[in-house]
């Protein structure tokens, strides 16, 4: 039996959302934000830390940040391609830089994902070896542990193959699977096709559990070459876990729609009104652009623009961006970014139920951590030197 219910009253008659309650799965039809006026949520206007210079100390030289998460002591911690942890004090100071580039206990090859756990010990993933590092709250190292690939494999039928991971704080793992039959199996239509994918639970004692099953990320074929190749304004599945590691929430941006898993057996998917708009020539054009430019080492930008105009493209852009989990729960859904990463705009903001609070405009950034009151992303200027930025995040009083 399924029960309705609906959300507080937004202008006294009609409902902000419609609740549909099963016995594991929640739906939520958002149909208007909670937020009114000056209750929501904003941003400071300027960060109130910089991390990165441009010239200077190279302990300060930031780039291919990938992770960035606060300390309990107000501290940060950076994971960038240098494949080393680098320690922060609350005022920018540099502290300390833990690992190094290698593949010996507490080095890295490829490190993609860092969390920091309640007693400021840190948990790195490197890719390269499908292995867990962690470290105490001074950089040493405690221990490792490397997940059997072949185990992963075999936990799921082919063509689907382990393919990266993400560290949860309680010692499982998010394993993100990829389709390498290439066959579109997942919306083929008109050229652009999607492969079916895939996430597991791996947890310490070697139990895998399956998460669910999805659309990869959208590709279409270069017909001269019959290779696969990434569209303008290519839709991809997006994951994001909750820093507890209680809940994994999906969207594959084909529409205004994301699924949590957790906590438990529990499933809440939650949708929202959003018009992406069509890709246009202008989108196209600026990819064929910025393509033809990275093939520049094996061919004449003329050859690779004659080669990359015969690729079809999508017709709608993704209908939402990136998904991020704050350590409240809140669900952040960013719009889809302009052909060149740049924010489309604010970020919906859901409550743990799924239910629409409002919008919170973002600076120029890629987001790495919200937390109760800050945000912590990423900065790229027009050098394309990257810094770490925290904003304060101010909430109105309840």
């Amino acid at each position: 039996m399924l029960a309705l219910a609906a959300c507080s009253q937004v202008d006294g008659s009609l409902p902000s959302a419609t609740v549909t309650e099963g016995e594991d799965l929640t739906v939520v039809e958002n149909r208007a934000p909670l937020w009114t006026g000056d209750d929501g949520w904003t941003l400071a206007d300027e960060p109130s830390l910089v991390i990165g210079v441009l010239d200077g100390d190279a302990e300060y030289q930031l780039y291919g940040v990938r992770a960035a998460r606060r300390r309990s002591d107000g501290g940060v911690v950076v994971l960038d391609a240098s494949n080393v942890v680098r320690h922060y004090a609350e005022d920018g100071a540099f502290v300390g830089a833990y690992g190094g580039p290698g593949s010996g206990p507490g080095e890295f090859g490829a490190p993609t994902h860092l969390i920091v756990r309640p007693d400021d010990s840190m948990v790195v993933w490197d890719s390269r070896g499908f292995r867990l590092t962690h470290l105490d709250a001074m950089g040493r190292l405690v221990d490792t542990r490397t997940l059997d690939l072949a185990a992963l494999a075999n936990a799921v039928a082919p063509p689907l193959y382990p393919a990266t991971g993400e560290p949860l704080r309680d010692g499982r793992v998010l394993v993100r699977l990829v389709g390498k039959d290439g066959k579109g199996t997942a919306g083929s239509a008109d050229g652009v096709f999607r492969d079916r994918t895939g996430a597991l639970i791996a947890a310490p004692d070697g139990t895998i559990d399956t998460l669910g099953f999805f659309a990869d990320n959208e590709q279409s074929t270069l017909p001269a070459l019959a290779i696969p190749v990434v569209p303008a304004r290519a839709k991809r599945t997006e994951l994001a876990a909750s820093p507890a590691g209680d809940r994994i929430c999906i969207g594959e941006q084909e529409a205004p729609e994301i699924t949590c898993y957790g906590p438990g057996t529990s499933r809440l998917t939650f949708r929202w009104t959003a018009a992406p708009g069509p890709v246009t020539d202008a989108d196209v054009a600026a990819w064929i652009d910025a393509t033809a430019e990275a093939w520049g080492p094996k061919m004449s930008v003329s050859e690779a623009e004659k080669l990359l105009s015969e690729v079809v493209h999508p017709s709608m852009r993704p209908s939402h961006g990136e998904i991020t989990i704050d350590d409240t729960g809140h669900i952040w859904v960013e719009p889809s970014r302009g052909p060149d990463g740049a924010p489309g705009g604010p970020s919906a903001v859901f409550d743990p139920n799924g239910v629409l609070l409002g919008e919170v405009g973002l600076p120029p950034i890629r987001v790495l951590e919200i937390g109760d009151d800050l945000l912590i992303g990423v900065h790229r200027d027009e050098l394309e030197i990257e810094y770490v930025h925290v904003y304060e995040l101010r909430k109105p009083p309840p």
